[in-house]
C-alpha cells in the first residue's frame, strides 16, 4: 500500500525526462503530479504513523532479539523521516502551485539531487 504512489511518481518522472510528451498531454502531467501528492500525502505521511505503531506493538511483544529490534526501530526511524522530509518537499510544491507560480517545476530534481549528495 505504501508504494501506491509511485506508480504516479514513474508517470511525473516519465513526463519530466521526456518534455515533449509533457507538453503533448499537458492534462495528464498534471493530473499524475496531483494523484502522487495527495497519495503520497495521505498514505506515507498520514496513514504510515499507524502502520509503525501496529509495527512496534508487534514486535515488542514477539520473543524478538534486543538488538534486531534496535535495529528494526532505527531503520524505521530513518525511514520515516525520510517520509516527512519528503512530504515537506511536496507541501511546498503544493503551496507554490497554490500561488499560481510555475516556475522551476524541475524543483524535484534538484531536491533529489541534494539528498543524493548529502547521503553519499
Amino acid at each position: 500500500v505504501s508504494e501506491s504512489s509511485s506508480v504516479f511518481l514513474a508517470f511525473v518522472d516519465l513526463f519530466r525526462m521526456f518534455k515533449p510528451l509533457a507538453e503533448a498531454v499537458p492534462a495528464l502531467n498534471e493530473a499524475c503530479r496531483v494523484t502522487f501528492s495527495v497519495l503520497f500525502l495521505a498514505i506515507r505521511c498520514i496513514y504510515w504513523p499507524f502502520v509503525c505503531v501496529d509495527f512496534y506493538r508487534d514486535t515488542l511483544a514477539s520473543s524478538t532479539p534486543l538488538y534486531l529490534l534496535v535495529i528494526w526501530y532505527i531503520a524505521n526511524i530513518g525511514l520515516t523521516g525520510m517520509q516527512y522530509f519528503w512530504g515537506w518537499l511536496i507541501v511546498k510544491a503544493i503551496l507554490k502551485m497554490i500561488r499560481g507560480d510555475t516556475s522551476n517545476r524541475d524543483d524535484e530534481t534538484e531536491a533529489r539531487s541534494q539528498i543524493r549528495s548529502r547521503l553519499l
